[in-house]
């Protein structure tokens, strides 16, 4: 259900904000459609300054329009990333949505992966879909658009990463179950990239972290109970009000601006738990006394 009305705010963002009919559907089949003019009808009407006309005849709903810029093929590429800088946001969402459909993901996939950076939320979402047609190639962009700091940016990009088929298919499930419901108990998040991420009550009991990067990541009020933190990176994460009861926490890396204020924390582990030793190094020493 979360699926379809993600992907159903796309539709309407597209219909909407082009002010026309210029729908999903007629997006995704442009290729299908640009295949029936001929080469030399198309060098033709290849030149810059009907590629520009394209662009703003798109933005106003032609479909027509777009499907000739397709068409135009790499010719397109330079004036499609031009204008990427433009101030109009549907020119700059126009744009994404060719590039995706040109047969170029290598140059097209540096200006995608810029536009996650977009200050509009709407170009965001959509750059995600993009991403997702484009596939396996656009999951390293797409994963970072999981720490986004708009929802509808990092539901659109969990939903694209969950219908590309990958290796790294699992992984990503935990990620968009951290990053989605917030319940990441008792799962392995060893060795990522999880910079700038939003965990914010989270519960994380008993997770694994172990050589994560969480640096500036948002961990306000986040269960950490029993979660294995050695040698995770939490340079300048904030953990105000986090509970950090029973981590474990060797070697971590923390600095002088890793928040943390009102933590919860009776005790800790210096080192990692093993079968022969399950509560290793505890602090306080003393197993009748906490912190507090």
């Amino acid at each position: 259900m979360i699926k379809k009305c993600i992907y159903s705010r796309i539709a309407i963002l597209i219909t909407v904000s082009m002010v026309g009919a210029l729908s999903l559907s007629v997006l995704t089949n442009t290729k299908t459609l640009a295949q029936s003019q001929s080469d030399s009808t198309k060098n033709s009407l290849c030149i810059g300054i009907n590629i520009e006309l394209y662009i703003r005849k798109a933005k106003h709903g032609s479909s027509s329009a777009f499907n000739k810029l397709v068409k135009c093929n790499s010719k397109a590429i330079p004036y499609l990333i031009k204008a990427l800088q433009s101030k109009d946001k549907n020119i700059r969402i126009i744009s994404i949505a060719a590039l995706g459909e040109i047969d170029a993901n290598p140059v097209a996939l540096p200006y995608l992966t810029q536009s996650l950076k977009d200050s509009s939320k709407d170009v965001r979402v959509f750059t995600t879909y993009v991403l997702g047609q484009i596939g396996k190639d656009g999951v390293p962009a797409l994963i970072t658009a999981l720490k986004d700091e708009n929802d509808d940016v990092r539901w659109s990009a969990t939903y694209a990463l969950g219908d590309i088929d990958t290796d790294a298919k699992l992984e990503q499930r935990n990620i968009r179950q951290l990053v989605i419901a917030k319940d990441g108990r008792e799962q392995k998040f060893n060795n990522l990239n999880l910079r700038y991420l939003n965990l914010k009550d989270a519960n994380l009991q008993d997770a694994e972290f172990i050589s994560t990067d969480l640096s500036e990541a948002n961990l306000q009020n986040a269960n950490l109970f029993g979660a294995k933190l050695a040698e995770t990176q939490l340079y300048q994460a904030n953990l105000t009000a986090a509970c950090l009861t029973g981590a474990y926490i060797e070697n971590w890396g923390i600095s002088t601006e890793t928040q943390f204020n009102q933590i919860q924390c009776d005790y800790v582990y210096m080192r990692l738990p093993t079968p022969d030793n399950p509560e290793p190094w505890r602090k306080p020493d003393n197993r009748q006394e906490t912190f507090r």
